[in-house]
């Protein structure tokens, strides 16, 4: 099987032969017609994973038959799991390198792992959503482009907004670092609404400079103990401009805050250096072929050519239906496939999620895949693999 590889120029190793083999089919949201069990260990007897297997889902046989084959059940069944609804940011500097926070270890959700800025849509700062059970809930809207920029500025310090009446530049809106500090401190505080204070300041934010790039579902019987429903967005910030500074948001969630090229990212995530999701992970390697490293770039060609991408359609050349869904517009309840010889398991995009799968033309990528060395805590040596290429065992074969 060979990984989706970067171009010749640019090479990216591949996991190292060392790499301790972890098996993690236990979080599966639904191959066929249930999610899977608990974490397997891969040195345990055949007959000790299969039995395993059967007592977990007999044991929970009520909760799994409402995911049937083609991952649907009944409006009750999508509506009994509400999600968190959350949005992030994939910010491009003015040399179009990628900003990661690295959240703490001690953080409900995603301890230790590197993560875009973002957060939570808020109540108090955005206007509602559409409610559960409203198709237009998991869709792009201004809430959650609000959310994105106000979440960037609580956990950066990065205000992507522009002065007012000057919408239609490109210059950000300019703040001293004491306005700017003690704004952060008020909307993470919720002592000011957020469009209130950028108000006051003589801003207003840059929702048209947000460009959706996916959205992720977490599945069913995940590791983590809630569900998100993740709005992603690229914003790439003025060219021919300084990389802002950056300041992580006093070690309340998140420790470091670093600016690196798209392929450091994804060669750290290979070797295993740092340690993202599928949700970091995925869009990273889709966008590395995009922005090369070296000298001589023309950042401006590179993200006419990525904005081209996002919007064009198909978006592979399998045929598949979900080909014909722009990155923009793709919705992601990544599951666990099976395991590769390496022991690392290989995750599906393809599928929207249970609750979303009625909803005409929504779905995820079918023709690339993720390789990572496990699905609960601590996912390293993330790569991407296409799916015509990818050799593994499915799960109903271990």
């Amino acid at each position: 099987m060979q990984p989706l590889r970067l171009p010749q120029d640019d090479p990216q190793p591949s996991v190292s032969a060392t790499s301790k083999p972890v098996s993690d089919i236990a979080h599966l949201s639904y191959v066929g017609s249930h999610p899977a069990p608990r974490s397997w260990d891969c040195t345990l007897p055949a007959i000790t994973i299969v039995l395993d297997a059967l007592e977990v889902l007999l044991r929970n046989a009520p909760e799994y038959a409402v995911l049937p084959l083609s991952g649907r059940g009944t409006q009750a069944d999508r509506a009994q799991a509400e999600f968190q609804l959350t949005v992030s940011v994939l910010l491009l500097s003015p040399t179009n390198q990628i900003l990661l926070l690295h959240r703490v270890k001690t953080s409900s959700a995603f301890p230790s792992a590197h993560v875009f800025p973002g957060g939570t849509v808020s109540e108090y700062h955005e206007e509602p959503v559409p409610p559960p059970g409203n198709p237009k809930r998991h869709w792009d809207s201004e809430a959650y482009r609000l959310a994105a920029i106000r979440e960037t500025f609580e956990e950066s310090g990065i205000l992507l907004a522009k002065p007012k009446g000057q919408e239609s530049g490109s210059e950000l809106l300019q703040l001293n670092d004491e306005t700017r500090v003690k704004g952060r401190k008020a909307t993470h505080a919720d002592q000011i609404k957020f469009t209130d204070w950028l108000d006051k300041v003589g801003g207003v934010p840059d929702l048209n400079g947000l460009v959706p790039f996916t959205r992720w579902i977490t599945p069913p019987g995940a590791p983590i103990k809630k569900r998100f429903s993740v709005q992603m967005y690229i914003y790439m910030l003025p060219l021919g401009q300084p990389t802002p500074d950056t300041a992580h948001d006093g070690g309340l969630e998140h420790t470091e805050a670093e600016w690196a090229d798209v392929r450091e990212w994804v060669r750290r995530a290979q070797s295993g250096e740092v340690m993202l999701y599928e949700p970091q992970a995925f869009p990273l390697h889709v966008m590395a072929p995009f922005f090369p490293q070296g000298p001589n770039r023309d950042y401006a060609v590179e993200r006419k050519n990525l904005l081209e991408f996002i919007h064009r359609v198909p978006t592979g050349d399998s045929g598949h239906w979900t080909t014909q869904i722009p990155w923009k517009d793709k919705i992601m309840c990544p599951y666990v496939e099976g395991q590769v010889d390496d022991g690392r398991v290989i995750i599906s995009c393809e599928h929207p999620g249970p609750e979303i799968a009625d909803e005409e033309r929504r779905g995820g990528c079918a023709d690339r895949m993720v390789m990572i060395n496990t699905w609960t805590q601590n996912p390293r040596n993330a790569e991407m693999v296409l799916r015509k290429d990818a050799k593994y065992k499915p799960v109903s074969k271990l």
